[in-house]
């Protein structure tokens, strides 16, 4: 899927109205990225959230089910859409533990292939 710059206007427009609808509070969380661990309870995510809504989570190591529970979890929970990001700089399975692992982005470089540097990118994208 391919966002147009319709897409784009929608999004931007939806911007200054949603600022506005929000405490003071939920701006400052705009600001936050906590570590989560995706294996911890709801109960867990809540304590370590201290009543802040974070703008994002970084997710650390779990399986595929964890991280794709965590982030819904959080999604429902806020009320602005969050940035939800990882360290996946070697695909998914430096931090999901049923994902493929790709070799280091320098070893990648050293092969000086383009096509090989696509089709790393491309299996790293559909495997999260």
């Amino acid at each position: 899927m391919y966002l147009t710059l319709s897409d784009f206007e929608i999004f931007f427009a939806c911007i200054p109205s949603t600022l506005s609808n929000m405490t003071l509070d939920q701006k400052i969380g705009q600001l936050l990225h906590p570590c989560i661990q995706p294996s911890v309870s709801e109960a867990a995510r809540t304590e370590t959230l201290g009543g802040v809504e974070p703008g994002g989570i970084f997710l650390f190591s779990g399986t595929r089910e964890e991280f794709q529970q965590t982030t819904r979890w959080f999604q429902a929970n806020s009320s602005v859409p969050m940035i939800v990001s990882s360290d996946l700089e070697h695909g998914a399975g430096r931090m999901i533990l049923d994902a493929s692992i790709f070799p280091g982005t320098m070893a990648l470089g050293a092969t000086d292939d383009e096509d090989l540097a696509y089709e790393m990118g491309r299996a790293a994208a559909t495997n999260a």
